[in-house]
């Protein structure tokens, strides 16, 4: 799976100065012990599934060398035997037209986010539902 990964990330998009070696269109295990400040060695044992005990630093400096979407990053954290970090709650609203369509809904109807959390909801989902509803920003 980290191989996987690693191969299809191109080192052209990472978020800092890669080490010039070649012209390869994949990272290669070298290159991601430079990046983590870690052995070869090192960095080959965690992508063949050794348990060293890595620390959870190095794991969130894998997922975001290589770019690893939450889903990833939740599998390479449990992979390694540590807990996900908590996800920050996404503060971000739907647009306008969305909310307009939501409002004109004459059922229960309301909008998810991608962790399935209620973001907005219509009048029908605040009078039927008025225990989670509460939580929820009626815009």
């Amino acid at each position: 799976m980290l191989r996987a990964w690693r191969t299809a990330r191109d080192p052209r998009l990472l978020p800092g100065p890669v080490p010039f070696r070649g012209h390869r269109s994949y990272l290669t295990q070298l290159d991601m012990a430079l990046l983590l400040g870690v052995s070869e060695r090192w960095y080959r044992a965690l992508e063949r599934g050794e348990d060293r005990g890595y620390a959870p630093e190095m794991i969130a400096g894998v997922a975001r060398i290589l770019g690893l979407s939450p889903a990833q990053t939740d599998a390479l954290y449990r992979g390694t035997g540590h807990r996900p970090p908590p996800r920050a709650a996404h503060a971000t609203r739907p647009d306008e037209a969305m909310l307009d369509l939501l409002h004109q809904q004459r059922r229960v109807s309301w909008i998810c986010d991608q962790a399935w959390d209620v973001v907005a909801a219509n009048a029908v989902a605040a009078r039927t539902a008025r225990g989670w509803s509460a939580r929820v920003r009626m815009s």
